[in-house]
């Protein structure tokens, strides 16, 4: 089952790690989800976000 992400913390990194998505907090331990989990990504808040992710249809804006 695909599931949408909404993220809303400011300054997340995301990371691109294998078959999974890392979401790197400043001030607690990262999170990782596996790519087919995720349907859609919503983020509110500002964030790191390297080309290669939106590159590979990872976010689509």
């Amino acid at each position: 089952m695909s599931q949408h992400l909404i993220i809303e913390n400011k300054n997340i990194q995301f990371k691109l790690e294998g078959k999974a998505l890392t979401i790197v907090y400043p001030d607690r331990k990262p999170a990782s989800i596996p790519l087919r989990l995720l349907k859609q990504i919503t983020l509110l808040a500002n964030v790191e976000l390297p080309a290669h992710l939106l590159h590979n249809r990872l976010f689509c804006l």
